[in-house]
């Protein structure tokens, strides 16, 4: 009980996992950790490493920005609301229910010390997601919104590897991995409504619609600035803020990556807005259709991702809200400026 009390967080606003759910779920935690644990493999720990990477949510917070970059704009604003509602939905749980990690109460062997709320399994979460995201690029470049078998494949796989890479760890409960499914679930589910609520409103880049016509006057570019909208420029600068600042600031404090998480993917939102949706609400005004990258683009589009992730791990969330600005405003303006003079 002592070191129970311990290694509960100093935040407020929390509620502790309950017990009598705890005990109701041990007929399937614990036969499954020691069956998942059973053996001890050094090669093992690191394949459980390798998967907890592949899945890692700072993928789905870099990726929109990369694929922008790039000009395939289409499935960038795709995965960016799929990642906006990984990063946020996901986050409500880890942040206001506390459930220690199976470690921490001795009901699974340390192999990876991670301090954190336990519940739910975010990794498997992003299994989930990145596997519906990718079903759904495929599907965007053929046409065809039909469920393939290999999907169902895919997503089983996905989330086995996963749910057995974080139990191996000894950082979660079968039952997290369970619960981060339904959670991945339900993302997937309201990143369609919202990517598609956006099309509604902003065109489809897929078809192109969201494009203007090169020479016209619809057409932004480097030397017609003044043809942007200034209404939806700001609506996406300053709910990028406000959104930020109600998630650093005390007393929620809602993540401790939310300098990274929103710094990464507000500024792919609001450069959509600004350049990319052509509603006739407004000015009607939008960037020609980019061409194919170069191959010397791609190391320099992961580059600033790759780049923001390790400065802000350095600085350990030190002025969160200042550090989140920073990289907006610097995404936000490299990103602005590679598309009106370097992808054209």
């Amino acid at each position: 009980a002592e070191a129970r009390r311990a290694l509960i967080p100093t935040k407020r606003f929390f509620y502790i996992f309950p017990q009598s759910l705890e005990r109701r779920l041990q007929w399937l935690d614990d036969p499954v950790i020691r069956l998942c644990q059973s053996v001890k493999s050094k090669v093992l720990v690191w394949i459980s490493i390798i998967i907890t990477f592949a899945v890692a949510i700072e993928i789905s917070m870099s990726l929109p920005f990369i694929l922008f970059m790039l000009g395939l704009d289409g499935i960038a604003i795709e995965f960016c609301y799929f990642a906006l509602m990984l990063c946020i939905v996901s986050q409500v749980p880890k942040r206001f229910i506390w459930r220690w990690r199976p470690w921490m109460v001795k009901r699974a062997r340390l192999v990876k010390r991670t301090k954190t709320s336990s519940f739910p399994s975010r990794a498997v979460t992003c299994a989930v997601v990145y596997t519906f995201a990718a079903a759904y690029a495929v599907a965007y470049e053929r046409d065809d919104i039909e469920i393939d078998w290999w999907l169902v494949l895919a997503l089983v796989f996905a989330v086995g590897v996963s749910s057995f890479a974080r139990v191996h760890l000894g950082v979660h409960y079968p039952s997290d991995c369970l619960f981060g499914l339904v959670q991945g679930g339900v993302i997937c589910l309201l990143g369609s409504l919202f990517w598609k609520a956006n099309i509604l409103g902003c065109e489809s880049c897929h078809t192109a619609e969201c494009y203007s016509q090169e020479g016209s006057d619809a057409q932004l570019d480097a030397y017609h600035l003044s043809r942007i909208s200034l209404l939806s420029l700001l609506f996406g600068v300053g709910g990028s803020l406000v959104l930020a600042a109600v998630s650093i600031v005390k007393p929620i404090v809602f993540w401790r990556k939310s300098d990274r998480a929103y710094g990464l993917l507000l500024p792919c939102i609001a450069f959509q807005l600004a350049f990319l949706c052509p509603t006739t609400l407004l000015k009607g005004t939008s960037l020609a259709e980019p061409p194919s990258p170069e191959w010397w683009a791609y190391p320099i589009a992961c580059a600033f991702p790759l780049a923001v992730v390790i400065i802000t791990q350095k600085t350990k969330s030190q002025c969160s809200f200042i550090m989140f600005c920073l990289v907006f405003f610097s995404l936000f303006f490299v990103l602005s400026a590679w598309r009106l003079l370097v992808l054209i």
